[in-house]
């Protein structure tokens, strides 16, 4: 026969029992899902650790901390004792997550200047877009391709992921650009015959200045005054932004 409490079995880590007079370990109840316990002999619930922020277990019995399975990577878990793997949140739009096990958004990172991401859950920075050509992106953490801000008129970006409107170039000498976004120097205009334009960036076609009196200009695209050409000897011309030579008249007799 047994002598004393000594001879008692003691329930088994993962396990607690609250009755007495107990006469099998079917009597020992199992810590539940998202908990364990290293002890033996425990007499509550209570006494069944909650696994830790950044985990979940979906299994009941646990004999250790290491039998809670961490939040996978694009994932956090703020809380403890947590059941079922849906109970990690995902990191939201424009943020990414590397590591596992991470116990608060402050963990996701936002994706940088010139990209934006839609989606959640993220686990690589890779998972971040670049802003399209004819576009720039200053800020971070960006949820929508419409956070792409438009190189402005006069300008044409051929890159992506662009991150300062300095970025942009600007249509050169000669040229106007009156759309935003655009993607190329093939976007700009060139000034039509008649007229020059000394400056870059410029964003419409009134920014062409008329060649003067006395001169005409048959090209397009001209870059400065020096390019409209001079009527010949015994001719004039009292108007401004001629195109051709015809536009020059013969001084007359005498």
């Amino acid at each position: 026969g047994f002598l004393g409490e000594g001879d008692c079995l003691l329930c088994g880590a993962g396990q607690y029992q609250t009755g007495s007079g107990r006469i099998d370990q079917s009597a020992c109840l199992l810590c539940g899902a998202g908990k364990y316990q290293t002890g033996v002999g425990l007499v509550d619930e209570g006494n069944c650790l909650l696994c830790a922020a950044g985990t979940f277990q979906t299994g009941a019995g646990m004999v250790a901390d290491s039998n809670c399975t961490l939040c996978g990577t694009g994932k956090y878990q703020t809380g403890s004792g947590l059941v079922s793997e849906g109970s990690c949140e995902a990191c939201g739009a424009g943020r990414y997550q590397t590591g596992t096990g991470e116990t608060s958004q402050e963990s996701c990172l936002f994706c940088g200047p010139g990209k934006y991401q839609t989606g959640s859950g993220m686990v690589a920075e890779a998972s971040c877009l670049l802003c399209s050509s004819g576009t720039y992106q200053t800020g971070s953490g960006q949820v929508d391709p419409g956070n792409c801000s438009l190189c402005g008129a006069g300008k044409y970006q051929t890159g992506e992921g662009v991150v300062v409107e300095t970025n942009c170039s600007l249509c050169r000498f000669g040229e106007y650009q009156t759309g935003t976004g655009m993607v190329s120097a093939g976007n700009c205009s060139r000034c039509a015959a008649g007229k020059y334009q000394t400056g870059s960036g410029m964003a419409v076609e009134g920014d062409c200045s008329l060649c003067g009196a006395g001169k005409y200009q048959t090209g397009e695209g001209m870059p400065t005054e020096g390019k409209c050409s001079l009527c010949g000897a015994g001719k004039y011309q009292t108007g401004s932004g001629r195109i051709d030579q015809s536009a020059c008249v013969l001084c007359g007799a005498g």
